[in-house]
């Protein structure tokens, strides 16, 4: 085995190169509000359930996915969303989606 001394493990700031860190988020739930449309993009509130604990996400999404979630999208209705986290101006937290799956409306009226 080759030892290795403390100095070649070291390496200085300039040397050292930054990674691009993941930020990757896949959120499931029920919408809470219908989306609200606003200067080409689309946010929405998704609760999501897990272990018990409900919790709410702001969801936002611009372009021609805005349009579709605005136009199909409602209350209750069971999404995916996959995007990358961000913050807005007050450093609270949302989702900034690039891909929203329309989950299947479930039947409320199964015998």
């Amino acid at each position: 085995m080759t030892k290795v001394s403390p100095d070649q493990l070291e390496f200085s700031f300039k040397e050292k190169k930054r990674m691009n860190d993941l930020n990757s988020v896949l959120l499931e739930g029920e919408l809470v509000n219908d989306p609200l449309f606003i200067n080409s993009k689309s946010i929405f509130n998704l609760d999501v359930h897990r272990s018990g604990k409900t919790n709410i996400f702001k969801v936002i999404c611009g372009g021609h996915l805005a349009e579709v979630c605005d136009e199909y999208l409602k209350t209750g209705r069971r999404v995916r969303a996959v995007g990358r986290l961000d913050t807005d101006e007050s450093g609270l937290a949302y989702l900034l989606a690039e891909h929203v799956e329309f989950r299947p409306i479930r039947n409320t009226n199964e015998e």
